[in-house]
């Protein structure tokens, strides 16, 4: 069941609230380790905050677009936490296991939300080919009418001229008597 373009959208927002969420609360954590490696991560988390806190996505593109970007960071985060862990304390790693746990779920969230958008998508194509077989099927009808209406209008015209031309001789032949 694919979701409507409206809940669509509004469970992306929720989902890049909860990124921006822990993105906060892993950078207070990572305050405590002084290595390259946990200020790189650090910036990473900011980029992926930066891309959480954009403002809402108003088309399906945009929101695919914004998918696009935030999961490549998570990815980026994710590979940077897995370096990091390898050197980190106890309680960074917890924290690590913690947030590993929570990027694969937004990543299978938004591979969801990519199906669902590909499913609306395809909906909307085979109502939108549904809809034009019909309209053409009522410009088929209406043509077929049209063309009959036609035919009946040039017969109608033509029994109507032949009246006419007889009703015409009439008048002569009888104009003609009188003089």
């Amino acid at each position: 069941m694919h979701l409507g373009s409206k809940e669509l959208h509004q469970k992306f927002e929720r989902q890049k609230k909860e990124i921006l969420r822990w993105s906060e609360e892993a950078i207070v954590n990572l305050s405590e380790e002084a290595s390259a490696k946990a200020s790189e991560l650090s910036t990473k988390l900011e980029e992926l905050q930066i891309q959480a806190a954009l403002g809402k996505a108003e088309t399906t593109d945009a929101l695919k677009d914004q998918e696009k970007k935030l999961t490549a960071l998570l990815r980026e985060v994710s590979a940077k936490s897995q370096e990091l862990s390898q050197d980190a304390s106890i309680k960074f790693k917890d924290f690590k296991n913690d947030g590993a746990e929570l990027l694969e779920k937004w990543q299978t969230s938004f591979d969801m939300l990519k199906l669902q958008v590909l499913l609306g998508t395809a909906d909307a194509r085979d109502e939108w080919e549904e809809k034009k077989a019909e309209f053409n099927a009522s410009i088929d009808k209406f043509e077929d009418r049209l063309s009959k209406m036609r035919n009946d209008g040039k017969k109608d015209f033509s029994n109507f001229k032949k009246e006419m031309s007889a009703a015409w001789e009439h008048v002569k032949r009888g104009i003609s008597k009188g003089k």
